[in-house]
């Protein structure tokens, strides 16, 4: 598996918005320095577990264009790119530079007309037939129809975030493909969207462990969050942000997963917890 990756080297917040990610302060500012070993930690880990990383150069004065997930969303070599929210105004210059490399590198790039916001892999979560889509923060819903008719994804079901603690998809949702379950924090969803999923899990037969808003977005401190959900996988390894203490990692959710054959690989990337982010935020998939 590919995925796409760029350096925290400009890593800043550089604006709050608690409406739309109440997790950044401009006056708690990440340390750049742990950052970058923690982001390097990750990429060593996914180097360890046979993935392909390639790299998109970051750019000064784009704090936050690290989090590579947000920047499309794609399938067969063809990427959507994102349309952030007016709101996210500092996020909208990365688009560019990211289309750019899709470009050079023998990649599609397309683009949603004007007025429909979408933040890519952030919100759209793969199963094995089927994809989640998440709207209500910060997508439009009118992306849904866009994804059927030029990726001519067969099932797409959206649902609906009703926290802004949850301002993505995948801080609120994760499938572990290894053990083929969802682990979820229902919570974060509207009741119709909880009906949703649970009858999407039963029609794929996929089990599924729900989390309280406490145990998936757990405080370090300092205003640092884990985004515990916020995690991706490579075959039945699990890479789920933690801290070097392995030993108290929550047992609920580590002994659901390896009673399902998995392995769960820790990274410590609470640094990047001040901007809301976690593991899945700062790779995006290839394939």
């Amino acid at each position: 598996m590919r995925v796409l990756m760029c350096s925290p080297i400009y890593l800043e917040i550089l604006e709050e918005n608690p409406r739309l990610n109440p997790w950044m302060k401009k006056d708690a500012q990440p340390n750049k320095t742990t950052a970058f070993k923690q982001w390097h930690n990750l990429e060593n880990a996914l180097l360890s577990l046979g993935l392909e990383i390639w790299f998109i150069a970051p750019q000064p004065k784009l704090g936050d264009m690290c989090f590579a997930a947000n920047a499309a969303w794609g399938r067969n070599n063809m990427f959507l790119m994102a349309q952030y929210h007016p709101e996210v105004w500092w996020r909208k210059d990365e688009i560019p530079h990211y289309a750019e490399w899709f470009v050079q590198n023998r990649h599609g790039a397309c683009f949603l007309p004007k007025g429909i916001h979408f933040e890519g892999q952030g919100d759209i979560v793969s199963l094995n037939n089927s994809y989640i889509f998440g709207h209500g923060q910060r997508n439009s819903i009118e992306v849904v129809d866009y994804l059927e008719k030029h990726f001519r994804l067969k099932r797409i079901v959206p649902v609906e975030l009703v926290d802004s603690r949850f301002y993505h998809l995948d801080v609120a949702l994760h499938f572990a493909k290894g053990a083929n379950s969802i682990l979820w924090c229902p919570d974060a969803f509207s009741k119709d969207s909880r009906r949703m999923i649970e009858r999407l899990m039963a029609h794929e037969r996929i089990t599924g462990l729900e989390l309280s808003a406490d145990e998936a977005l757990q405080d370090l401190g300092r205003g640092r969050i884990n985004f515990l959900l916020n995690s991706l996988y490579a075959g039945p390894n699990e890479i789920m942000g933690w801290n070097e203490r392995f030993s108290e990692f929550p047992s609920k959710v580590r002994h659901f997963l390896e009673s399902k054959g998995c392995r769960i690989w820790p990274v410590d990337v609470s640094e990047f917890g001040l901007s809301g982010g976690g593991a899945r935020c700062l790779t995006l998939f290839l394939d």
